[in-house]
């Protein structure tokens, strides 16, 4: 995926309070580690946002090395959007992106990065209503080293 590069917290500035304040709470939650647990995570500390929300496991490796990823849940919004709840279907069969490679590279990147990535994510719906919307991907760690879930905050571009 070409658009795909380093996290930048100035990118924030061309988001939306939402996407900024999804991402204040994963700093606040890391603490002095370079990525928190799931178990840190707390759902009710952000509750207008979980519609937007999908958490994705990382099942392993491939035998070429890439990672395996599954929805492991779906936040309303993003069930809408599919017309169908993606949770524990793999990334590749349920993705929303041009392809499913594009999908799976910014999830890989997550992976072998360890850190957040902010990408724009251009669709139409299954209404035939072009959607753009910003997408924060944060790393989550079971033993401090290694991506075991990757949580997604997705929020609608405001109109012009």
């Amino acid at each position: 995926m070409d658009d795909i590069h380093a996290f930048d917290r100035g990118d924030l500035e061309r988001t939306t309070r939402r996407v900024q304040s999804f991402y204040d709470y994963w700093v606040q939650i890391c603490g002095d580690r370079k990525m928190p647990t799931r178990r840190d995570f707390d759902p009710m500390a952000i509750p207008g946002h979980l519609p937007g929300i999908l958490l994705v496991d990382v099942l392993g490796e491939t035998e070429t090395g890439f990672g395996i990823f599954r929805y492991r849940l779906a936040g309303n919004l993003e069930i809408e959007v599919r017309g169908f709840n993606p949770a524990g279907m793999l990334v590749q069969d349920a993705f929303i992106a041009k392809n499913a490679q594009d999908a799976l590279d910014v999830y890989e990147y997550v992976r072998t990065r360890k850190c957040p990535l902010l990408t724009p994510v251009t669709y139409t719906t299954r209404y035939d209503v072009r959607i753009e919307e910003f997408c924060l991907f944060v790393p989550l760690s079971n033993n401090g080293t290694d991506v075991s879930q990757i949580l997604v905050f997705s929020d609608e571009k405001p109109s012009r």
